[in-house]
């Protein structure tokens, strides 16, 4: 081969990598872009789970003091005259509360699972 040939064949190279550099630059910043996105909104997502966890827990802390509270209020009320009474009625609200949040949790984890298996 000659060297007119290779000369050829370089520019030729150097042309299709110019090319692909030309090109490669939209997809590159298109990636970057998507990137950005992608790590907003999964400090979005966090921001929300902790807000949502938050929430939780002051609702249970507040759900707690409610029933201690009416536990307190049924036994003072009952405390002169039937004092057995007001400690059955405060045993069987816990007992009924313990069963409707052992019913949530069951149903709650039915519905997890059946998303998972179908």
């Amino acid at each position: 081969m000659s060297s007119t040939a290779f000369k050829d064949l370089r520019e030729t190279l150097a042309s299709i990598a110019s090319t692909c550099s030309n090109l490669s630059e939209p997809l590159a910043s298109a990636i970057a872009a998507q990137g950005v996105r992608l790590v907003a909104a999964y400090r979005a997502e966090v921001h929300r789970t902790v807000a949502a966890l938050a929430l939780g827990l002051a609702t249970v802390f507040f759900t707690c003091m409610a029933v201690a509270l009416a536990m307190f209020c049924i036994l003072l009320t009952l405390w002169d005259t039937h004092r057995v009474l007001g400690a059955v009625i405060a045993a069987i609200l816990c007992a009924l509360l313990a069963l409707v949040a052992a019913l949530w949790m069951h149903t709650l984890r039915r519905a997890h699972l059946r998303r998972f298996t179908a």
